[in-house]
């Protein structure tokens, strides 16, 4: 879609009406950025589709006339931003889409900080049994693998020591694996998706996991997911923005002499 427009706003620009070129190069740009705001709208979140079309050129150009300086430079320029801006707006939905996507038919399988901590390690655990698909590709947020670094030094000795024992295991298989995922047999993966560049980082932790499990299913057109976590209040939360949610049983949880809940 996105490319799509930027080649309706390159098309834009090959009008030609004489003396009148400039004002109907801005009326069929404007009705062009209309479709857009209309299209995008449910596309993306409101503040980037105003930040992607409505640039402090854009006002110029909608108040502009006969009497303007210099109109067709404007509008020009105008328009060859905003089709530098929608192809860069592509490139990057592009990359969100494959960051976030699985293998086609996987179940999207998301782990809160305290299933690591709680339940025995992703690579012990059998979780197309436990999420009901055959083929289940495991994500850890990046913040969970940041909570579980700030868990190390907790005052809970038996969570620090599972902590502990944990993160450089995950280190050692993620950073031997580079940046695809890791496969701990044929029907079960793992991997931490990292967005390039600066991110949003929420201080609750609970509101950036469940910011991750609603971006893969943004970019992934509802692929199949499901949050599992032990956090009652995690379980509302993500019930309530319409993400399925499960809880490890028991039987492959910790045993309570060696570790306690986190705080």
């Amino acid at each position: 879609m996105l490319r799509g427009f930027a080649n309706d706003a390159n098309t834009v620009r090959a009008v030609t009406a004489g003396a009148d070129r400039s004002l109907l190069m801005r009326d069929q740009y404007l009705q062009l950025i209309e479709r857009m705001e209309f299209a995008l709208s449910h596309q993306l979140v409101l503040d980037d589709v105003h930040r992607l079309l409505h640039t402090d050129r854009y006002w110029h150009v909608l108040d502009m006339d006969s009497a303007t300086p210099r109109p067709y430079p404007l509008v020009n320029a105008e328009i060859e931003s905003r089709m530098a801006a929608l192809t860069e707006a592509a490139d990057e939905l592009a990359a969100r889409i494959a960051l976030w996507s699985g293998p086609e038919g996987w179940h999207t399988t998301v782990l809160d900080t305290n299933v690591l901590v709680r339940v025995e390690p992703p690579w012990q655990v059998p979780w197309p049994q436990i999420v009901g698909r055959d083929c289940v590709r495991l994500v850890i947020p990046l913040r969970v693998i940041e909570e579980l670094e700030k868990l190390k030094y907790t005052n809970d000795t038996k969570v620090r020591q599972v902590v502990r024992k944990l993160v450089p295991q995950l280190e050692s298989k993620l950073l031997d694996n580079g940046s695809d995922p890791i496969r701990l047999d044929p029907k079960i993966t793992l991997e931490v998706p990292v967005e390039p560049g600066l991110r949003d980082r929420p201080i609750h932790a609970d509101e950036e996991i469940l910011t991750t499990c609603e971006s893969i299913l943004q970019f992934t057109g509802r692929q199949e997911l499901t949050l599992v976590t032990d956090d009652t209040g995690m379980h509302l939360q993500a019930r309530a923005r319409g993400i399925a949610t499960k809880r490890v049983p028991d039987e492959f949880k910790r045993t309570l002499d060696e570790v306690s809940d986190p705080s």
